[in-house]
């Protein structure tokens, strides 16, 4: 647990005995998304490590918040820090939490392209459904970017387009028939936390990296908590 103060400290430069942070995060409590949303966090006991605790104060009701539930907060939105813990303490007056910390991330600037994976299979807009179907099974994969004649990005392909495809009888449709065109797409030069961003406002476990608008990878959720989990 050290570690992860003293990285999370550290990266964003602020003093180890109370740390105050004016930043906004969403809350998750037990797993489940909230509408709270903390707008400040004090770290205190920093230097006490079998007692770190943080001071949370919060917009939104804390009447269905208990003491013991497990809590989630982040990524902040400036300071870029993740926090996991158990809630203590709750004044629902001051709409203030206490929680002890089990886990302090501060997320490094790392560029997408470090952790997409660089074998990504495209195909065709106009390429029958079929090739897509015979793609998926024997990748075993659930989702194909799909390009243009220039082979620039046009669109996504999943195993639901197919489902849907054969359901309504026109398996000798073509691929841009089907795929989806609306596609959040991430460049390979951003930085990891936006690739967060645009998973948790899309509400997608993966993203379609690209370079020229052309597709050079894919960055999933789970490479980025693995990543994450690395930073132990």
């Amino acid at each position: 647990m050290v570690t992860y103060l003293q990285k999370a400290l550290e990266y964003i430069k602020m003093p180890t005995n109370a740390v105050f942070a004016l930043d906004i995060a969403p809350i998750t409590i037990n797993k489940l998304p909230t509408n709270l949303y903390v707008t400040g966090i004090e770290l205190l006991d920093v230097i006490n490590p079998f007692s770190n605790r943080a001071l949370v104060r919060v917009i939104g009701d804390l009447k269905n918040i208990r003491i013991g539930d497990n809590v989630k907060i982040g990524p902040t939105a400036n300071s870029r820090v993740i926090i996991e813990g158990i809630i203590t303490e709750k004044n629902e007056g001051l709409r203030e939490l206490v929680i002890s910390i089990n886990k302090l991330i501060a997320i490094p600037k790392v560029k997408v392209e470090t952790l997409m994976s660089k074998n990504v299979t495209t195909i065709g807009h106009g390429s029958p459904l079929r090739d897509a179907a015979r793609v998926f099974a024997e990748k075993k994969i659930r989702a194909l970017p799909v390009v243009d004649d220039d082979d620039r990005i046009a669109g996504l392909i999943t195993t639901s387009e197919i489902a849907r495809a054969y359901y309504e009888g026109n398996l000798n449709a073509k691929v841009g028939d089907y795929m989806r065109r609306d596609v959040p797409t991430i460049d390979k030069e951003a930085d990891l936390y936006d690739a967060m961003k645009l998973m948790t406002v899309n509400k997608i476990g993966r993203l379609i990296v690209v370079s020229g608008a052309k597709p050079v990878g894919i960055i999933t959720r789970t490479d980025i908590l693995q990543y994450l989990a690395s930073l132990d």
